[in-house]
C-alpha cells in the first residue's frame, strides 16, 4: 500500500496573499490527481498545516474548507495531520492549536496532538507532534516503549539543512535510533542521513527556496521505500543576467531575482520583458541594492544577508572557534525568527 506524505503546507503564508494561495492550489490539485490515478486513500501531513500561530484569515479558512477538505472528501481520502510549531498558539504547549480547531471536527481528519501509533496496512507508524516544554517527557517515554518500525514527526534535529543555505542547529537524532525509518517535516528543503528523512515543503515559500525542487513523497508500507515526486513548479528563482540573457527562459507568473553587473540598454529591455510576465522582479546590482519592479510587499532575502554576514565574520581578527560560535548564533536567530 502507498501512503502520500506532505511536508509543511503553511496555508495562510505571506498574509494569505492570492498569488501564494493560487500556487498552493496548483500543487494540491496535482496531489488530488495523483491520489485519484494511483488509488491512494491516505495522506499523512508532517506538521505546520497552517502558517500563522496567532491568526488565520477568512480567505485561508475558506480555501482549506473548499479546496482541501471538500475536494479530497470526493475521493474518500483520510488525513493524518501532525501538529507542528506553526500550528500552535503557544510555543511551549501543543494546545490550543489550529489543526484541532479548524480540522478536528471533520470525520476524515485525525489530528495528532499527542504521540500515538497508527497502523497502515499492518505497518506500525508512530506519530509525534512538535516537541516542546509541555510534552517532552511524554514523547520521550512513548518513544522508549515503542515497537514501531517507522516514525513520522515534526522534529528539529542537527546535521540536516534548514533551507538550502543554512544548516540545522537542533538536538541530536540519537533518541530516534530505534526506528528503521524516520520521516519529518519542519525543515523546508529535503535532506537525509540514511535513516532520518526531511521531506521538505511541497512548494516554494520565499526566495530562500528559489530553484529548489519541490513536491511530495510516497511511502511504500511493504518495502518502506520513500519516493519523491517532483511537482515541476518553480515559483521563485534567482538568475544571473549574463547566464540567462540568451536562453529564452519563461518566467511567467514567477518571482524573479535578477543579478547583474551592468545596466546597458540590452539589460533594460531584458528586465522589462521579464517584468511584463513575472509576478515580481527584483534586480540586484553588484552594489547589493534591490529594486522592486512589480507590486507587492518588499522582502528581505535572508540567504543573501547571510552571505554578507559570513563574509564580515570571516574578516574579523578572531579565532576560528569564535567565528564558528558567531555563525551558529546568527543561524539560530534566523531559524527562531522564522518560527
Amino acid at each position: 500500500m502507498s501512503v502520500l506524505l506532505l511536508g509543511d503546507l503553511h496555508f495562510g503564508q505571506t498574509k494569505s496573499e492570492k498569488w501564494t494561495e493560487d500556487n498552493q492550489k496548483l500543487l494540491m490539485d496535482d496531489v488530488y490527481s495523483y491520489c485519484k490515478l494511483n488509488k491512494i486513500t491516505r495522506i499523512i501531513q508532517a506538521g505546520d498545516f497552517f502558517d500563522n500561530r496567532k491568526a488565520l484569515k477568512h480567505t485561508t479558512l475558506n480555501f482549506v474548507r473548499q479546496d482541501i477538505v471538500a475536494k479530497f472528501n470526493e475521493l474518500g481520502i483520510v488525513w493524518d495531520v501532525i501538529v507542528g510549531n506553526h500550528d500552535m498558539f503557544y510555543k511551549t504547549n501543543v494546545q490550543p492549536n489550529a489543526c484541532d480547531e479548524v480540522l478536528g471536527h471533520y470525520d476524515t481528519f485525525t489530528i495528532h496532538n499527542k504521540p500515538n501509533t497508527i497502523i497502515v496496512d499492518g505497518l506500525k507508524i508512530d506519530m509525534i507532534p512538535w516537541i516542546c516544554e509541555d510534552n517532552q517527557d511524554e514523547v520521550m517515554e512513548f518513544i522508549s516503549k515503542s515497537t514501531s518500525a517507522v516514525c513520522i514527526g515534526h522534529f528539529e534535529l542537527s546535521g540536516f539543512k534548514y533551507n538550502q543555505s543554512i544548516p540545522s542547529n537542533g538536538g541530536s537524532a540519537n533518541f530516534l535510533d530505534k526506528y528503521h525509518k524516520v520521516i519529518s517535516g519542519h525543515f523546508h528543503t529535503r535532506s537525509n542521513n540514511g535513516t532520518v528523512f526531511y521531506i521538505g515543503t511541497p512548494f516554494h515559500l520565499d526566495f530562500n527556496d528559489a530553484d529548489d525542487p519541490r513536491g511530495f513523497s510516497v511511502l511504500d508500507t511493504e518495502t518502506l521505500e520513500l519516493d519523491f515526486i517532483d511537482s515541476g513548479y518553480r515559483h521563485y528563482t534567482k538568475v544571473k543576467y549574463n547566464e540567462v540573457k540568451d536562453k529564452g527562459i519563461d518566467f511567467t507568473n514567477m518571482r524573479v531575482r535578477l543579478y547583474t553587473d551592468c545596466e546597458d540598454d540590452n539589460f533594460k529591455m531584458f528586465a522589462a520583458d521579464i517584468a511584463d510576465i513575472a509576478d515580481k522582479l527584483d534586480i540586484v546590482y553588484n552594489t547589493d541594492v534591490d529594486i522592486n519592479w512589480a507590486n507587492g510587499e518588499e522582502e528581505i532575502d535572508l540567504e543573501d544577508t547571510r552571505s554578507l554576514v559570513l563574509n564580515t565574520i570571516d574578516g574579523l581578527e578572531i579565532t576560528k572557534s569564535d567565528k564558528q560560535f558567531i555563525t551558529k548564533a546568527y543561524d539560530n536567530l534566523y531559524i527562531k525568527a522564522s518560527e
